[in-house]
């Protein structure tokens, strides 16, 4: 069943965080353009990356440079998301500071049996003080080591209800749970606001449903040089415009010889992904789905936009 609809008290409340949305875009945006000239328009082979993790303490530290190498890659655009309140507050800044970075805040499925008491009140607030923020990542993982799905589903009903109410995408993992998935989503469904179902890994005969109901599918540069063909049928039954691609970084890299961008954990040594190498995601679709990547990187883009809105600025859907 759908959402009742709202008293007209809080449509206009709605409306005056909408302006206050607005205002803060347009700020930030002219803002970070003066300092550093990048468009927030981009180009045919503009790129835009829909889920990766900044504030992972295995890149932190290096952010300055690792942004650098992604404007010279060409990404003009990509939703930073946080797992859980440890990195709430490093995502908001990061992209407080540069405009074509969109922050995404919320409880991920690993984090959710340990989310501290007082996280809701703390989220509630985040998200009212910074308007254009998305929610992610959250969902649903039965494959993580003793699963406590009674927390992961309590916590995800609280956030998927917000991003409902305030129709605010929310970029959704899940793994293993899809049943689950969906008895927690069909109070909600369809949302206008759509959602992203991210690195998806669902059973294909679901991507209708999910499609009808608001969904997008992104695909991550890890896969770069698999045509295992099973995979490749499901990716082919995403409708494409509602297709997207993500590094998911720093976790997951590309095979050596599709990366462009060679980055190591420090304390470990190990390979990690670098999210300038989300070209690897378009040259590998590019040859899955038949089209010179001339032409799909526009259509990728305007999928982007479509779910997310152009930079920083938000979307009103009453």
């Amino acid at each position: 069943m759908r959402l009742r609809r709202r008293s007209l008290d809080s449509y206009i409340q709605y409306i005056g965080r909408y302006i206050l949305q607005l205002i803060a875009y347009f700020s930030q945006a002219v803002n970070t353009m003066n300092m550093n000239g990048i468009s927030t328009h981009g180009t045919s082979s503009a790129l835009y990356d829909a889920h990766f993790h900044p504030a992972d303490i295995r890149i932190s530290k290096e952010i300055p440079s690792i942004l650098q190498d992604m404007i010279q890659s060409g990404i003009r655009g990509c939703v930073a998301n946080a797992t859980g309140e440890h990195d709430w507050d490093a995502v908001l800044e990061i992209a407080s500071a540069h405009a074509w970075i969109r922050p995404a805040i919320g409880i991920h499925p690993w984090w959710a049996a340990g989310a501290g008491n007082g996280w809701y009140r703390k989220w509630i607030q985040l998200l009212d003080e910074h308007p254009g923020c998305l929610i992610g990542e959250i969902g649903l993982d039965l494959a993580m080591r003793d699963p406590d799905i009674h927390a992961q589903r309590e916590v995800f009903r609280l956030q998927m209800s917000e991003a409902a109410i305030r129709r605010i995408p929310a970029t959704i993992h899940c793994i293993r749970a899809w049943k689950e998935l969906h008895e927690e989503m069909k109070t909600f469904l369809p949302l206008e606001s759509g959602f992203l179902l991210h690195s998806f890994n669902g059973p294909s005969e679901s991507i209708e449903s999910w499609t009808n109901a608001g969904a997008y599918f992104s695909v991550s540069a890890c896969e770069a040089g698999s045509y295992n063909p099973s995979r490749i049928r499901l990716l082919k039954q995403i409708p494409f415009e509602r297709l997207l691609i993500e590094t998911d970084a720093p976790n997951r890299p590309p095979p050596e010889a599709c990366s462009t961008h060679p980055l190591f954990d420090r304390d470990t040594g190990k390979r990690i992904h670098h999210p300038a190498d989300l070209h690897a995601a378009l040259a590998w679709l590019s040859q899955i789905l038949g089209l010179p990547e001339s032409e799909l990187a526009p259509g990728l883009a305007s999928n982007y936009f479509s779910l997310f809105g152009h930079q920083n600025a938000p979307r009103l859907n009453p």
